[in-house]
């Protein structure tokens, strides 16, 4: 019975095996690549009453990508709404199970970007500028 036996193929002298095999659960090593338009990382701004306070402090709040990073954020705000940012922070939120109309179903997972812009800079969220 050889439903174990190991293959014992020979590649040709010309044919090397590729060294760089990456696995389906390993993330991409180019972060920055898989976000080509300005729309992938950010979402939507976060328009509650907390937001709005924090407006005046010029921290506005957005909805980003689970996945993206400080920089990517960073970046693509700049490059949307012509702002120089000094911070960002980043808030994940992970999912929670709920109880709802006699059914057990979980929230889904977001990750919120607090952003900070230079001294008398703005953005103004309702026009997109």
């Amino acid at each position: 019975m050889a439903l174990f036996k190991k293959s014992t193929k020979k590649l040709p002298a010309d044919a090397e095996p590729s060294k760089t095999v990456q696995h389906a659960n390993e993330p991409s090593k180019q972060t920055s690549a898989r976000f080509l338009d300005k729309t992938s990382v950010i979402h939507q701004p976060l328009v509650t009453e907390k937001s709005m306070r924090l407006s005046a402090l010029r921290q506005y709040v957005f909805l980003v990508n689970t996945h993206a990073k400080k920089p990517e954020i960073k970046k693509q705000i700049q490059a949307l709404y012509n702002v120089t940012i000094i911070g960002v922070h980043v808030v994940p939120a992970k999912t929670k199970p709920v109880f709802f109309r006699g059914v057990w179903s979980k929230r889904h997972q977001f990750k919120k970007a607090i952003v900070t812009v230079a001294e008398g800079q703005k953005i103004d969220i309702a026009t997109n500028r």
